[in-house]
């Protein structure tokens, strides 16, 4: 894909109908993608799937309010056989009734307006969704979908990629579990986690840092009143400290992201995992940041969460996740025993396309750290660049490179904090622009717009992302395979 260019409103990233992103040109387009302006929904045929309802899915659900007579309904179309914890109580439907068909699994209740945004949120927080290519296979059986989108795969790709994961995180065989996306893999870790601590008293859950927004508003949502705490910076251990001091009996598990997101901020992990030890919490960690091929988490926390969205389908077109188990962990056997009957697993044709794109995951990610390395220490020389956040940068070396297998690693992923207005550069820089990161292809967006839009678009929400040390206007890179001095006259074009 040929990502060095102004790319049309709309169009799909890669050019794929399975494609995970889709291209924002300008703030402008952004802004009308966070208000659904019709001018910018209507042109979109794709979009992250668990923020933007997939053509093929959108086609799937009218089917079925049609074959099954629910109009006036509303309806959420899930996955068979996977789990709904917690559905009841947050979605709050009325007259709930379920209803299996087609291998898919239909709940519907009452319609109000409200409701359905909740179930929207629901599965957006658990990654509970349908995805494109078993939306494709229940339309072509239906004769509503002529041909099938031509891509290659590997038959029976489950054991490959479980084997490929297995080798990459340097684990045991039997500790790593797929999952339909990396939000479905924290979902199931956390409540697995829940179960196993709150027979033991324990039910607060600490969240280190700002993470992924709906890693955020699941330990928010899923955890009782007062059962949340936050620091909201991930390197700030003297915080937890005294949390530990004061409530450490009380404490069910820890999560962080290393490095996290946005911010590229990276914990001191050996530190952290050995006061987690100490009083007995769970560490969840994840690293799809950086990568697990880039470093090496699992001995210093529990239970590792990761995107198989990112740099294993490089391509762009597969939503996945995992969960790997520490071998060593006191809460192993436990959480192998849970985690089956918690997970949503992936989609076989999913599977099978990942399995494909998985063996390039070294020389993928190989590459991308050098074109990082480049490209960072261009952008920290330029005059309309305030700060660069990488994981190299002179806050987060240290102790990055505690966790780094090799040097010279830091993953595909940067932010920079702009001396210029955010709309002249965003709009004017000459490469694809969209959600997601990870691929083969670069990607730029203006990441708390997407994640945070309530936020920027307030001053109190504003002061409140400065309160964590966002700058709202924050530019998220996510680099790829382009060449590195092409890249380097993209940036230096945008930023005069």
């Amino acid at each position: 894909m040929d990502a060095l260019r102004h790319i049309p409103l709309g169009e799909p990233l890669p050019a794929s109908v399975h494609a995970v992103s889709c291209s924002l040109p300008t703030m402008r387009d952004v802004c009308g993608y966070e208000e659904k302006d019709p001018r910018v929904m209507d042109a979109l045929s794709a979009g992250y799937p668990r923020f933007f309802e997939h053509p093929y899915v959108r086609q799937v659900r009218e089917d079925l309010i049609r074959r099954l007579g629910l109009s006036g309904r509303t309806v959420g179309v899930f996955p068979s056989g996977g789990p709904l914890q917690h559905f009841e109580e947050f979605v709050g439907l009325e007259d709930t009734k379920q209803v299996d068909y087609g291998g898919l699994r239909v709940l519907h209740g009452r319609e109000r307006p409200e409701v359905a945004a909740r179930l929207r949120n629901y599965q957006q927080h658990t990654g509970l969704f349908v995805y494109s290519r078993q939306a494709e296979d229940y339309l072509l059986e239906r004769a509503l979908l002529e041909t099938r989108f031509e891509e290659g795969v590997v038959a029976e790709g489950s054991n490959h990629v479980l084997a490929r994961l297995t080798e990459i995180f340097q684990t045991r065989p039997g500790q790593v579990f797929l999952t339909n996306s990396g939000m479905n893999a924290f979902y199931a870790g956390f409540r697995a986690v829940s179960a196993i601590q709150q027979a033991r008293g324990r039910r607060i859950w600490v969240q280190l840092g700002w993470l992924y927004l709906d890693t955020m508003h699941i330990l928010e949502h899923f955890t009782g009143p007062g059962d949340r705490v936050v620091i909201s910076r991930a390197t700030d251990l003297a915080a937890l400290d005294a949390l530990f001091r004061s409530r450490g009996a009380e404490i069910a598990g820890v999560v962080t992201e290393v490095p996290t997101n946005p911010l590229i901020e990276c914990v001191d992990l050996p530190a952290l995992a050995e006061r987690c030890r100490a009083i007995g919490a769970p560490l969840l960690i994840d690293p799809t940041l950086a990568t697990p091929y880039n470093i090496d988490v699992i001995p210093h926390c529990d239970v590792v969460i990761n995107s198989l969205t990112k740099y294993a389908a490089s391509e762009g077109d597969v939503i996945a996740g995992a969960i790997v188990v520490n071998p060593e962990s006191p809460f192993s056997d436990a959480l192998c025993e849970q985690l089956p009957s918690l997970i949503q697993p992936p989609y076989e044709r999913d599977t099978n396309r990942l399995a494909l794109q998985i063996d390039s995951y070294e020389k993928v990610v190989e590459g991308i750290n050098e074109r990082v390395c480049e490209l960072a220490r261009f952008l920290e020389s330029q005059k309309n660049v305030r700060q660069v956040h990488w994981a190299l940068d002179a806050d987060s070396r240290a102790d990055y490179s505690k966790i780094a297998r090799r040097p010279e690693a830091p993953g595909g992923l940067f932010s920079i904090e702009l001396a210029m207005p955010l709309a002249k550069f965003y709009d004017r820089i000459r490469i694809a622009k969209g959600p997601s990161f990870g691929h083969r292809f670069s990607l730029v967006c203006p990441f708390l717009y997407l994640a945070h839009y309530d936020l920027v678009t307030t001053e109190a929400g504003r002061a409140e992302l400065r309160s964590h040390g966002l700058d709202p206007d924050l530019v998220r890179i996510s680099v790829g395979l382009e060449d590195p001095d092409e890249l380097i006259r993209v940036y230096e074009e945008a930023l005069r």
